[in-house]
């Protein structure tokens, strides 16, 4: 019961805020580069350490352009083609009608390589509907090569480690695609990453295809960049437990039950495993 009020929650406070936005100013997004490969993983994860059995697996994408790359989740595709559809047909009707069948994703965020300048930007939003970017540098992952190879998805490849969030990871790249990036944050090995996953198996990305693109599209900032405030990473995490126990607690209140107040205790402790720990 608590997944479903999440969702409808999180729907309710983003269609309000595309709304309000589209409404209150009209910015175009800006373009900072054009993708000229994309590279598409699966990501099979736990959110619950305590069952690590019980495993989720989600598509995201790596847009890849000459100075900088873009990785988010290939349902944000999707949802910003029915975005329109109901933003239109809220000007011709005045209603917002939500389909219940919309999709939805576990990973929101939009993460933006700058190669020239070497960082990492992560633009997500809390659970409250605030907007946070995290900034950090590339080379704070501190790879170590290492002389193990083998071949995965047709590509040789080469073993590497760090340690990067409260994890330990291993990596496998390739120097037959000659691209300093990979999944999510990870980048700055001497060839695109394949295959990483932490020591733990909590989380692993894996490389589903990669191909140069036919028509090249442009990479753009998350809808406007100036809505984003600058944050640190400790702030950010710090913001979004406060959002989720006043949601939890929103719910709890809604209800008399004693059964309905335990249901939300278990589902939070549930949520105990982001990728990044610390």
């Amino acid at each position: 019961m608590l997944v479903e009020f999440f969702n409808i929650y999180n729907i309710m406070m983003k269609y309000t805020l595309i709304l309000v936005t589209f409404f209150a100013i009209n910015i175009s997004a800006q373009t900072i580069d054009t993708t000229k490969y994309v590279a598409e993983y699966s990501i099979t994860y736990t959110r619950d350490s305590t069952v690590i059995d019980n495993m989720n697996t989600e598509v995201m994408i790596l847009n890849i352009g000459s100075d900088n790359s873009i990785f988010y989740s290939k349902i944000s595709t999707f949802k910003d083609s029915l975005d329109q559809l109901i933003i239109a047909s809220y000007k011709k009707t005045g209603k917002l009608v939500i389909p219940s069948d919309m999709p939805t994703t576990k990973f929101n965020y939009n993460i933006i390589k700058d190669y020239n300048k070497n960082e990492i930007n992560y633009y997500d939003k809390t659970f409250s509907g605030g907007k946070f970017c995290i900034n950090e540098k590339i080379n704070d992952f501190n790879w170590t090569l290492k002389r193990d190879n083998k071949v995965i998805s047709g590509y040789k490849c080469q073993l590497a480690t760090c340690n990067y969030g409260g994890r330990e990871y291993e990596a496998w790249f390739t120097t037959e695609i000659p691209f300093r990036d990979g999944p999510y944050k990870f980048s700055g090995l001497p060839g695109l990453i394949i295959k990483i996953y932490d020591t733990k198996n909590h989380y692993t990305f894996e490389l589903n295809s990669f191909e140069k693109t036919i028509k090249e599209t442009e990479i753009l900032y998350p809808e406007n960049k100036i809505f984003y405030s600058n944050t640190s990473r400790e702030n950010y995490c710090a913001i979004q437990r406060i959002a989720l126990k006043k949601i939890a607690s929103d719910y709890a209140m809604q209800s008399h039950s004693a059964d309905d107040k335990l249901h939300v205790k278990k589902q939070l402790k549930k949520n105990n495993n982001p990728i990044e720990l610390k």
